[in-house]
């Protein structure tokens, strides 16, 4: 396995997350849902169910393939599935998020009492809005965020410093779990 392998992580994300994992010192995966589409509940086509679940799977396979070969290299290693908002907190016309999200903050605790024997680490990131979204509304910190400000954060998983973190769900999303927007939806303005 490479020191870093990416799958399905938003397209913002992945140069940051090149940038600060490329010296990873044990086998790295960061694997997330894909980018999930938006728009009302009532709305949402079998297409865009099944694109989810497939950025789903994606996930999974790419976790459960990573953890085989890091047993079998015996060296450990850091898995870091990647969550959002919406699977922590319901958002309005975001049911394919917080589908995608919550499957994979499940799948990764599963993992992470599974794999911590092999020395293996599996963390979830509930990585917020970036720039370019357009969504700010009901976000304490006033912004969005920056892709290095999650990279960041998968950088200390994938340490040495976090080797005891596991099975931890870290969000990063400017306080936004923690709010309650008022009326409407943030993703939909």
């Amino acid at each position: 396995m490479a020191r870093l392998t990416l799958a399905n992580v938003p397209a913002a994300l992945e140069p940051a997350l090149r940038h600060v994992l490329e010296d990873a010192p044990l086998p790295t995966l960061v694997a997330g849902p894909g980018d999930a589409q938006v728009g009302p509940f009532i709305e949402l086509t079998q297409s865009q169910w099944n694109e989810a679940i497939d950025g789903m799977t994606g996930a999974f396979r790419a976790a459960r393939d990573a953890a085989a070969t890091m047993i079998e290299s015996g060296e450990g290693g850091r898995i870091v599935l990647l969550s959002n908002p919406p699977a922590v907190r319901a958002v309005h016309g975001a049911a394919l998020a917080a589908t995608g999200g919550g499957f994979l903050t499940t799948a990764a605790q599963v993992a992470a009492a599974e794999l911590a024997e092999h020395g293996i680490t599996s963390n979830v990131v509930g990585a917020g809005w970036t720039e370019g979204s357009g969504f700010v509304e009901g976000i304490p910190a006033g912004r969005l965020a920056r892709p290095e400000e999650i990279a960041a954060v998968v950088a200390f998983l994938a340490s040495e410093a976090a080797s005891y973190v596991n099975g931890a769900v870290i969000t990063v999303d400017g306080g936004f779990t923690i709010t309650k927007t008022a009326g409407g939806s943030p993703l939909l303005r």
